[in-house]
């Protein structure tokens, strides 16, 4: 990130045409502070407050398949291949979907599911793997709530201002985002942001119950009806 008369200019990273002077931005592994303060440390500066406005996404953006009759629960159930260790297990996702009121409506969205057969839930629809970017967050921005791991997804429901509920585990700590009912467990070992398979078979995931969750999204929507 080299300077420029107007201030700072971002260029792609390639290795053979790093600009001189240029100030390589990194994510901190094991760091608690937000990525953008991550990356103003870097360049030594401090910011005593950091937000995320994304512009609004268009109505016509929405899929066609998006609900439109009943609240939505917008899903993301795998954050990234980073890491194993954020993985609720299928059977819990699987079990707190059909534990949700019939009459919710349930959208998966992301580039990947964790499930190889559909949850027996009437109102469950899938659009993993198709959708755009932009129909991505217009997805999360028109949701009442969405429901994931530490992702994407959440970050883009943060600053929507959607109501989230994150299962974390004790892959990382919980993050400074006031709308979401964090699921974080404080297992001896948390946080261990390991990479490698969890030699206590994701005991920090297994003790969030599908019940758990089932209740968070209840409550988050009777907060909201």
């Amino acid at each position: 990130m080299p300077a420029s008369t107007d201030g700072l200019l971002i260029v792609p990273y390639q290795q053979e045409t790093i600009p001189a002077g240029s100030i390589g931005l990194m994510y901190l592994q094991r760091h608690r502070l937000a990525i953008v303060e991550q990356m103003a440390l870097q360049m030594g500066l401090r910011l005593s407050e950091h937000t995320t406005s994304l512009p609004r996404r268009p109505p016509e953006e929405l899929p066609s398949s998006f609900p439109k009759d009943a609240p939505a629960v917008v899903m993301q159930t795998v954050a990234s291949a980073w890491t194993p260790n954020k993985q609720w297990p299928k059977e819990y996702w699987q079990q707190m979907i059909e534990l949700l009121a019939p009459d919710i409506a349930v959208l998966e969205v992301g580039t990947e599911s964790v499930f190889d057969q559909p949850p027996a839930h009437p109102r469950f629809r899938s659009l993993v793997g198709r959708t755009t970017m932009p129909q991505f967050a217009a997805c999360i921005q028109e949701a009442a709530v969405f429901v994931g791991p530490p992702s994407g997804g959440m970050h883009v429901a943060h600053a929507y201002q959607v109501p989230s509920v994150v299962v974390i585990g004790g892959y990382e700590g919980t993050y400074p985002y006031p709308l979401a009912r964090q699921f974080y467990s404080p297992v001896p070992c948390a946080p261990c942001w390991l990479r490698t398979d969890c030699p206590y078979d994701k005991k920090c995931l297994r003790q969030i119950t599908p019940a758990m969750v089932r209740d968070a999204i209840k409550k988050t929507l009777d907060a909201i009806s």
